[in-house]
């Protein structure tokens, strides 16, 4: 329906539908031009392959038929090598097990040596490690007899150095001792040369001191004889 104005809304769509249409046929038809025209060349391209294809046919059954001639005669000289191959083989098979026969001869022959070998060496092993055994019991008996040694030594050490002190003390007071009476008989000696005699006193004083020092002598002496004795009662180490 049209109005005074113009057309309708309706009218303005089917336009525009109709429109739409007419340019889609004309692309499918722009379409199927080419599809024809793409099938026009294709076609004459398989018609000239299909001619290149029976020349080519042509020139294979040729070369067949000369293959097949080739190959005749190709066939009978490789039967005749295949028979002079076979009968190669034949005498190399035949070389071939009675190498493998020596040669196991030789492995049994090998095998046999090194099981031999494996136990001597087996028997040598256990020869060997009662050796070690041995050894180690022993090296055991001389540890402990050394351990015994070196303590009964250390026993020895401190005895000595207790004695040493001991010895040492003894002699400190010894000099001690004689430095005493050497400073009284001195004092005496001057005293008597002074006077040209010796007073009772004096003479007593220097009887006490000669004694004192023999007595601190008897001392020193019987002292070493005691540590003489203790050491060899002590006895040499093991």
């Amino acid at each position: 329906m049209q109005t005074c104005f113009g057309p309708s809304k309706e009218t303005r769509l089917l336009l525009f539908k109709v429109e739409g249409l007419e340019s889609t046929v004309k692309k499918q038809k722009d379409e199927l031009t080419q599809l024809q025209a793409q099938l026009k060349s294709q076609e004459a391209q398989a018609q000239a392959e299909r001619y290149a294809a029976e020349e080519r046919i042509g020139q294979l059954r040729a070369q067949g038929q000369a293959d097949r001639r080739t190959h005749s005669e190709q066939l009978s000289e490789l039967q005749e090598q295949a028979e002079a191959q076979l009968r190669d083989l034949g005498t190399a098979k035949r070389q071939t097990e009675e190498e493998l026969q020596r040669t196991k001869e030789v492995l049994r022959e090998e095998q046999r040596q090194r099981e031999e070998q494996e136990r001597e060496s087996t028997k040598q092993r256990i020869e060997l490690q009662r050796q070690v055994e041995e050894l180690q019991k022993q090296l055991q008996e001389h540890k402990r007899v050394a351990d015994g040694n070196i303590a009964s030594l250390q026993r020895k050490v401190r005895h000595e150095q207790k004695r040493s002190q001991a010895l040492q003390k003894q002699i400190d007071n010894f000099s001690e001792t004689m430095e005493a009476v050497s400073l009284v008989l001195s004092a005496a000696e001057n005293d008597s040369r002074s006077s040209g005699l010796m007073s009772p006193t004096k003479e007593k004083v220097r009887s006490s001191a000669a004694h004192q020092l023999r007595q601190s002598l008897a001392q020193f002496k019987a002292k070493t004889k005691e540590d003489e004795a203790v050491i060899e009662d002590q006895g040499e180490p093991c």
